[in-house]
């Protein structure tokens, strides 16, 4: 069986070619911080989605009891989620937040070999962005994990996995544990449902996504 690593350190700082669509998609940005039973604390990124919603990995709060996201030294509660466990995405809900949100791309019109932009919070020292290109489009029910050449290291589970203008391919999510590591983001499409669904109350879940469950074979 594979064995991937979640993404919880830090990768390296570019500079960026478009600067509108960097600043842009900076903007959309959150630092997640959430707090698991016996004051444990998971770390990870963020994308603002939609009014109010931003997304992240299911992995960095299935076991919170509460959640915090931050924007610089402002920060904003989460006050409910909508989980999809098997694809580790995760839906936050934060009423008081209101930045712009990025639009989303369908994994179907991604192409090998296209540009990307990686961007995240590694631990506690700012928002970082690395660019790459998609070389593995890997289809799994229904949906997509797109592997990308740019390394990213723990820290940087959620950060945005973005195109030369500014749309959401994806999450940036695992990796593979091998002395040639892989790297894997989760596709995007299933956003748009999780916008449609209900919220819930923060509690902690133990289902876990398909690609630790070692359903994911990239060959």
């Amino acid at each position: 069986m594979m064995k991937f690593l979640m993404l919880l350190a830090v990768f390296t700082c570019t500079t960026s070619a478009n600067q509108q669509t960097d600043l842009a998609v900076l903007e959309s940005m959150v630092r997640v911080l959430a707090t698991a039973e016996g004051k444990r604390l998971f770390v990870g990124t963020a994308v603002v989605v939609a009014k109010h919603r931003a997304v992240t990995n299911c992995h960095v709060v299935r076991k919170a009891h509460s959640i915090l996201v931050f924007r610089g030294v402002v920060r904003y509660r989460v006050n409910a989620l909508v989980a999809d466990p098997e694809n580790d995405l995760c839906l936050l809900h934060i009423p008081l937040l209101d930045l712009p949100f990025v639009p989303l791309r369908a994994s179907k019109t991604v192409q090998l070999n296209e540009p990307i932009s990686i961007v995240a919070y590694p631990n506690n020292i700012g928002i970082s962005l690395r660019r790459g290109q998609v070389i593995g489009i890997h289809e799994y029910a229904r949906t997509h994990a797109i592997e990308v050449d740019s390394g990213f290291a723990q820290g940087t589970s959620g950060g945005g996995v973005f195109d030369q203008h500014g749309q959401l391919l994806g999450l940036a999510t695992f990796f593979t544990r091998s002395r040639n590591p892989r790297f894997f983001a989760i596709a995007a499409d299933r956003i748009e449902r999780l916008l449609e669904q209900k919220v819930a109350a923060i509690k902690p879940f133990s289902r876990v996504s398909y690609w630790e469950l070692g359903k994911f074979s990239y060959e």
